[in-house]
């Protein structure tokens, strides 16, 4: 129930793993089963779900992340490095990346998406808060924002796009 912290690699293969005081890891950390953080989560090397992501505090990811499986954060998010999601990605706190971005699944960001790196998204991308994208954004399924959207790189869409803020 306390801090969890992993100097080296994690490697949690066959089980859901959960832990309610949060996880601190340094080193590699692959995740086969189901993650579910609801505490503070600082990940400083590559980390690999391919069972699903859930946290519910803050997420630092130092690190590449990539899931195969749904991904869901209901706190602020920073990823300094890449974020690759092919499952439904729902964000409730803001998303700051300064890296590459692969969404291939449906994803929700209701407390805003900011990036600076490449962001190229699949499915559908709804967001009802700040969207700030300084490089090349392309969405292959729908862009919805009902917040401020900034764009500084192109936006390429092959769909519907609805933004009901300032643009």
């Amino acid at each position: 129930s306390g801090v969890t912290t992993v100097t080296g690699a994690a490697y949690v293969t066959g089980v859901a793993l959960t832990t309610n005081g949060g996880i601190a890891s340094s080193g590699t950390t692959s995740l086969t089963g189901a993650a579910y953080l609801d505490g503070t989560n600082a990940l400083t090397g590559a980390t690999t779900a391919s069972g699903g992501f859930t946290s519910s505090g803050v997420t630092s990811i130092t690190g590449a992340l990539t899931t195969g499986s749904t991904v869901a954060m209901t706190a602020a998010v920073t990823v300094s490095g890449n974020l690759a999601a092919s499952g439904v990605t729902s964000i409730t706190g803001a998303l700051t990346a300064d890296s590459t971005v692969a969404l291939t699944g449906v994803v929700t960001a209701s407390g805003g998406m900011t990036s600076s790196g490449v962001t190229s998204i699949t499915g559908a991308l709804t967001t009802d808060s700040t969207v700030a994208m300084t490089a090349a954004v392309t969405v292959s399924g729908n862009l919805a924002a009902s917040g401020v959207t900034s764009i500084t790189g192109a936006l390429t869409a092959d769909s519907t796009v609805a933004l009901t803020g300032v643009v």
